[in-house]
């Protein structure tokens, strides 16, 4: 008896909130005049909806490279499912966008960056008189001594038939990154 109880409630509560995701999703030619009422409903009642959980993919986000001795660039940061971060199991790339994270209020004004003429990262180039001094906060971190910070942006899957590149480079800003001494 207390499992058949256990399983309805868990059955009801799974309904309950299959059926709010489903119609959190915006109205399109296919949804009826009913389920669009039921969506202002549900938005009434769960006002944040379940893009409170997820990033728009569209957001532009940040790449770290630090400068080698002979001048090239070598990128430190990396999707956590490519193959330099172990294919997720490798929890370093989380780390290192907690550092990011704290670098990015630093270079808050838009004067500090150089904006990219071409979406490419041949645009990425460290400039030593225009770095930009930052502090990393952070114990044991990963970014320190000299930097190139790019702000890129997913092409919109409408476009990937039209180009190869699956990111854009839309500016970059040159840093040189002082760390903390670590306890």
């Amino acid at each position: 008896m207390r499992r058949a109880i256990g399983l309805s409630l868990s059955a009801l509560i799974l309904a309950v909130l299959g059926y709010t995701s489903v119609i959190q999703v915006e109205g399109n030619l296919l949804s009826d005049r009913v389920e669009q009422r039921d969506s202002a409903l549900a938005r009434i009642i769960f006002p944040q909806g379940w893009n409170f959980f997820t990033k728009p993919p569209t957001d532009p986000f940040f790449m770290m490279y630090e400068v080698r001795d002979d001048g090239s660039l070598d990128l430190r940061t990396h999707e956590s499912s490519s193959p330099e971060a172990g294919f997720g199991l490798s929890r370093d790339m989380r780390a290192r966008g907690l550092e990011v994270g704290h670098l990015g209020p630093q270079l808050a004004t838009d004067e500090l960056w150089t904006t990219c003429e071409t979406p490419t990262e041949e645009c990425l180039e460290y400039s030593d008189e225009a770095a930009v001094q930052v502090t990393n906060p952070v114990e044991d971190a990963e970014f320190c001594g000299s930097y190139v910070m790019a702000e890129k942006t997913v092409t919109p899957r409408a476009y990937r038939q039209i180009t190869d590149q699956r990111y854009s480079v839309d500016r970059m800003v040159s840093l040189s990154i002082e760390c903390t001494e670590s306890a």
